[in-house]
């Protein structure tokens, strides 16, 4: 079913980040009342942001953008500090990315939810990094049609089992090599993973004491069909500042809550909707 959950998205409070050439919002994506949005599938987690224009950062997005501002602790941006913007990205909640891995199985065949996506785009790799698919309306199933997607091949560049990070890859957000003892080079930082199927990256720390030396850890173990009251995500955009996507979205979504309202009750909903122009 589609996700009809409206988060609220201040375009003040969007930041541009120089490394990404993107828009990432300086918190966790948050409802009306400002409380995190959390326990949602992968897939209404797109489709969230998809009823937004907008799209939940990449992996390789957040771990830019939570470093930019680390880098710039006492830079103010959109009234907050860095450092108080970067320790929103590494407390609280873990949140989940639009990236993916798909893993190719046994009988050569990717999960349901990315193998139409991956045929068409002719991938004949055995593991694909999928970052901002779109999601189908009324299916589970990642499409193409996202400017901002790509696709790919890390076949020979990703590990294979869980360890603390070794070497990690800014553009791809992902580890590289992994060892069994901590890297301080790399705050100690811990990868997941379950090579099987349809994995979505989550970022920062997952039911351990957050602390500095937990701040970007990857965890790619858990598939989008899964919720949890401890994942929430955050919203960014393109080159461009979100404001046209978010005043276009507001309006159908008021539209959208007046009509059913009209059903409801028997009112004619061109009586209330004349002044509203899509």
């Amino acid at each position: 079913m589609p996700i009809t959950i409206m988060p609220k998205a201040d375009i003040e409070k969007f930041v541009l980040v120089p490394a990404t050439g993107s828009h990432v919002y300086t918190s966790k994506t948050v409802d009306y009342r400002g409380k995190p949005i959390k326990n949602l599938t992968g897939y209404d987690e797109i489709r969230m942001a998809q009823a937004l224009g907008l799209n939940t950062t990449s992996s390789a997005e957040w771990g830019k953008s939570r470093r930019y501002f680390q880098d710039h602790p006492d830079q103010e941006f959109a009234g907050k500090r860095g450092a108080d913007i970067e320790k929103d990205f590494i407390s609280r909640f873990v949140e989940r990315t639009s990236t993916l891995l798909a893993f190719r199985g046994d009988s050569g065949d990717f999960a349901e939810d990315v193998h139409d996506l991956l045929k068409d785009a002719g991938f004949d790799g055995k593991i694909a990094l999928i970052d901002f698919p779109y999601v189908q309306e009324e299916s589970d199933i990642f499409i193409p049609g996202n400017p901002r997607m790509r696709i790919v091949d890390v076949s020979d560049k990703l590990p294979s089992k869980d360890g603390h990070i070794q070497a990690y890859d800014d553009d791809l957000g992902m580890p590289t090599k992994v060892g069994e003892e901590p890297n301080p080079d790399y705050y100690g930082a811990y990868f997941r993973i379950r090579p099987e199927g349809t994995r979505q990256i989550i970022r920062c720390g997952w039911h351990w004491p957050l602390h500095e030396d937990r701040r970007f850890d990857v965890l790619a173990h858990w598939e989008p069909s899964r919720s949890d009251s401890h994942v929430a995500s955050r919203l960014s955009s393109g080159n461009e500042p979100p404001s046209s996507e978010l005043g276009k979205a507001r309006v159908l979504s008021a539209r959208k809550e007046i009509v059913g309202v009209c059903e409801r009750y028997g009112l004619n909903p061109d009586d209330i909707l004349r002044d509203v122009k899509e």
